[in-house]
């Protein structure tokens, strides 16, 4: 039998393979969808939603709500979290009290299976740094129980978890980031330099890279993108500068909420700019996502993937929260999975 007619056959094969095996790149702008509105609007039930979560078994998003006065400062007593069907229903409200402050505002959200829903009340939203009634709260989905996990911040607004079970939660007003570890003592992780806030929010979002090497946040204050080394004791390095104003569209990118994909392309909300930036591991700008028309993003504040679906939480801060909503847009990556999912 000869052999060089089955390898003629196989070539095609092993050229299919091979471009398998060819690395993609970082990201491809032809590979983005079209951001679109997904469920109804949140005006009346969930005002200027700002953080937002998957729970990545149900699909259901869970977005939380930040209702600011004309003055800057939040004043309701009790808001809500919005509860969406995979499709886009509005399919429950969970309703949560004011804690010490007297006030509410719900920021930043993380969904850990197993465990329920992590949120932090920024109470009234002053940006006080001596102020103490912050929370960071844990909800049952199901039953709507609030646990209180930590207390006594001033301006927490976003929270991640590490492989060990630990929670991060930044400060803005303090310009420190808090590790709450799984018996829920508190203690500062990092109040680098870098952090403090220069007149309004100084640290915001966080996200740990791929491999957890670095956590990640943002100054929104000095229009930064900073990494901090998460050294083999746990302990934090010197916060380094990732990127800066250019990569984020000067001279307003402000930037907010961030969450990372599998590839480490890492997603940027620039809510002066009614934009989300998608930015390479090497700092540069791959994309700017925004919509159109009844589309268009408004003030983005809050990522969160399900696969290669992004979920983005539109604040709508600058017009009044006339455009409370949540969109979602296809990414060529699938979102790099939060540690516990």
């Amino acid at each position: 039998m000869s052999i060089r007619p089955n390898i003629v056959r196989l070539i095609p094969v092993i050229l299919a393979l091979a471009v398998l095996l060819v690395p993609l790149p970082a990201a491809a702008a032809a590979q983005f969808g079209t951001v679109q509105n997904f469920g109804p609007s949140l005006k009346s039930d969930c005002f200027q939603p700002e953080g937002i979560a998957v729970d990545p078994e149900t699909g259901r998003v869970y977005t939380t709500s930040a209702p600011f006065s004309p003055g800057g400062l939040g004043t309701s007593a009790t808001v809500n979290i919005c509860v969406l069907s995979p499709t886009g229903q509005l399919v429950d409200k969970i309703s949560v009290k004011a804690g010490p402050s007297g006030a509410i505002i719900l920021l930043g959200a993380m969904f850990v299976p197993e465990e329920g829903l992590y949120v932090l009340d920024g109470g009234n939203g002053s940006l006080n740094p001596a102020a103490t009634g912050g929370r960071l709260l844990k909800i049952d989905v199901d039953s709507h129980a609030v646990t209180t996990v930590a207390t006594g911040f001033s301006s927490p607004n976003d929270v991640t978890r590490d492989e060990d079970g630990n929670l991060y939660v930044s400060d803005s007003a303090r310009g420190v980031i808090y590790r709450v570890n799984p018996g829920g003592i508190v203690s500062v992780w990092s109040n680098d330099p870098l952090l403090a806030q220069h007149g309004f929010i100084g640290v915001n979002d966080l996200a740990f890279d791929p491999g957890q090497n670095f956590l990640y946040t943002d100054n929104s204050d000095n229009q930064q993108l900073l990494r901090i080394p998460l050294r083999k004791d746990g302990s934090a390095g010197a916060a380094q500068i990732f990127a800066t104003n250019s990569p984020i569209h000067p001279p307003q990118g402000v930037p907010d909420g961030i969450k990372f994909d599998v590839k480490g392309n890492l997603y940027v909300c620039t809510p002066a700019l009614n934009q989300v930036q998608v930015i390479s591991p090497t700092g540069q700008l791959v994309a700017s996502l925004s919509g159109t028309g009844d589309n268009a993003l408004d003030s983005p504040a809050g990522l969160a993937f399900k696969g290669r679906t992004l979920y983005i939480s539109d604040f709508s801060f600058l017009d009044g929260g006339v455009n409370s909503k949540v969109s979602r847009v296809r990414v060529p990556f699938p979102g790099l999975p939060l540690t516990g999912e």
